[in-house]
């Protein structure tokens, strides 16, 4: 609300919570039945447990600009919150990408974690099938009885990865969608213009990989605070803790269990190969992804940024609105 300009004092804002949601803040009274109790996190070290789940702040209804989207899929590991990939991809509810994209995950560091961690959404069957079937081959002796390859949970209750969309939500996501919404407040983007749905999305999936890189590379070498009652190691940064667990924790191991390239090969050929994983990354078809470029060749080629962005776009637009005129 006050990002929107709307301000109003916290305790009046709790007394409008109380008349229309009284029935939220009972749920959360110590004793309740419905409270969700909360009890420290612990595990073996890096790989024993990696949690997944998808960011919308960026989809169409967080942007109201019609059909486009941005969403997001990350990885997160529990022992170090260290973040080993995190990417943009056009759906993430279809079960190939996002079983592409854990592919690409494995084949990036050669190995899968102990166990893998998940809401209960539908697009994570393949990924499951990947992950148990990788595993199994890797460490058979490793029962699911004793070792659960994959574990799913509702999403309050993932919550290592669930805060950290908090913090990229507050961080580098609230810079990246107030430039982005601007197409809408200024009339520079229009929804119901094919030509405006394919330029925007080939000119802000690669901006915002970029900007999501960046604060990946930020967020694993930034320090965290020392939390005194976190039975899992804090006070030093992630990639420490990641890379080093021994030094933080002297019984932390590294859990990652190896896996060879040609199972990973097999497994990805099972849901189309690297043609299909192109197509799943991709936002537009490679035809016009050739022809706004051209146009951006036409400009001189400009780094594109976000202050920058929907100048570049206004200014392609009109190269292929005059291109296309009889």
């Amino acid at each position: 609300m006050a990002n929107g300009g709307v301000l109003i004092t916290r305790d009046e804002l709790r007394s409008k919570l109380h008349d229309h949601f009284d029935h939220e803040f009972d749920k959360r009274m110590i004793g309740s039945k419905d409270r969700i109790e909360r009890v420290p996190l612990n595990c073996l070290g890096p790989w024993h447990q990696l949690h997944c789940d998808s960011h919308e702040k960026l989809n169409s209804q967080a942007l109201a600009m019609g059909s486009v989207s941005l969403p997001i899929y990350a990885f997160k590991d529990q022992f170090s919150t260290f973040v080993p990939l995190m990417d943009l991809v056009p759906d993430v509810r279809n079960q190939q990408t996002i079983c592409h994209l854990f592919l690409d995950l494995v084949e990036k560091y050669g190995c899968v974690p102990l166990q893998l961690v998940m809401d209960k959404g539908t697009e994570v069957g393949d990924m499951i099938r990947a992950q148990s079937r990788l595993r199994l081959e890797a460490v058979p002796d490793y029962t699911e009885q004793e070792w659960p390859t994959t574990v799913q949970v509702q999403s309050k209750h993932n919550t290592p990865i669930e805060g950290f969309w908090r913090w990229k939500r507050n961080g580098e996501g609230h810079s990246i969608k107030q430039a982005i919404v601007i197409g809408r407040e200024n009339g520079l983007f229009n929804p119901n213009n094919p030509l405006h749905l394919s330029l925007f999305n080939w000119l802000w999936p690669p901006l915002v990989r970029e900007r999501l890189e960046e604060f990946r590379t930020y967020w694993n070498n930034h320090k965290l605070s020392k939390q005194k009652k976190k039975l899992l190691p804090s006070g030093t940064s992630p990639r420490q803790m990641w890379e080093v667990p021994d030094s933080v924790r002297a019984d932390a191991r590294n859990c990652s269990v190896r896996v060879g390239l040609e199972a990973i090969r097999q497994l990805r050929d099972g849901i189309g190969g690297m043609a299909a994983r192109a197509e799943a990354y991709a936002f537009v078809d490679p035809e016009f992804q050739s022809v706004a470029d051209n146009a951006l060749g036409v400009l001189g080629y400009p780094e594109i940024t976000l202050s920058n962005a929907w100048d570049i776009f206004t200014s392609v637009f009109r190269i292929l609105s005059s291109s296309e005129s009889p």
